[in-house]
């Protein structure tokens, strides 16, 4: 059982854009001096924290639609509308801690916050739809 198509355009398009962003952040703070945005250093713990909260409640909702899955009984097309539903909001919830970091390295033109972007993106990476994933569910 392979994953549907419009799941994997939803997360490769959320993705691409992540990338894109990125990509803009990057040519706009590029040469430019650091903005104390909050209070100096508490910019760059105020960024992890917004990109980890959403992290731990992304996999927190993947674990309870998880179980979900165990507990009740679907046919084929309600299997994949519930993995589905399950992949947009881990999916938008990743990508909303990373953007809301990629804008406080943007608003404070610093590159250790941009930085953070890239265990941003490689939670969303790790995240990704998987056919193995929605077998094991839904057994």
């Amino acid at each position: 059982m392979l994953t549907d198509r419009p799941t994997l355009v939803f997360y490769r398009a959320l993705l691409v854009l992540q990338l894109v962003w990125a990509l803009v952040t990057v040519s706009l703070i590029a040469g430019k001096s650091p903005i104390t945005i909050f209070s100096g250093q508490s910019d760059f713990w105020l960024s992890l924290l917004l990109l980890f909260v959403p992290a731990f409640g992304a996999y927190a909702i993947d674990r309870s639609r998880a179980n979900q899955a165990q507990r009740w009984r679907f046919d084929e097309r309600g299997k994949r509308l519930h993995y589905r539903h399950t992949i947009y909001i881990r999916s938008a919830l990743l990508e909303a801690g990373n953007l809301t970091v990629l804008m406080i390295a943007l608003l404070s033109r610093r590159w250790e916050i941009f930085a953070l972007v890239l265990p941003g993106l490689m939670l969303y990476w790790y995240f990704r739809p998987r056919a193995q994933e929605l077998e094991e569910r839904y057994r």
